[in-house]
């Protein structure tokens, strides 16, 4: 996406959402979902898989943007945890946004200590050849 914005001409709406200022090298701060469905009708909806609590400033920023941003029609927030869940949906909340943002819970499949993954399988490292590393 990011890609695609440096070199998109000029008129055409960014994939990222504008969050005020300027940032390194001088270029307007902008933040990319993780995925962004165009619609066939021309809607767009930021997919958001929310690992980690950003801290509330850093979250409400983010919304701020996807609110402000009249390009983006709804954004799906993938949460792990449910106080992740919360802590996105309150923002929402407070800044009035609900409407806009929803908060789905997911499930991640865990590993064991072995390298295993929740079925089983062995996780194993691909090595590539000419690609070891020295110290």
């Amino acid at each position: 996406m990011r890609s695609s914005d440096a070199g998109a001409p000029a008129g055409v709406p960014a994939l990222g959402v504008r969050l005020g200022g300027l940032g390194p090298g001088g270029r307007e701060r902008l933040h990319y979902p993780d995925l962004l469905l165009l619609m066939a009708d021309g809607r767009r909806i930021a997919i958001e898989l929310e690992l980690t609590s950003k801290g509330r400033g850093r979250r409400e920023q983010i919304l701020g943007g996807y609110a402000a941003e009249v390009t983006i029609d709804a954004v799906l927030y993938l949460a792990p945890t449910l106080p992740l869940a919360r802590a996105i949906q309150a923002s929402a909340a407070r800044m009035a946004i609900d409407r806009l943002v929803k908060v789905q819970m997911i499930s991640l499949p865990s590993r064991d200590p072995g390298g295993r993954d929740r079925r089983g399988v062995e996780r194993r490292r691909q090595r590539v050849p000419g690609a070891e590393v020295s110290r």
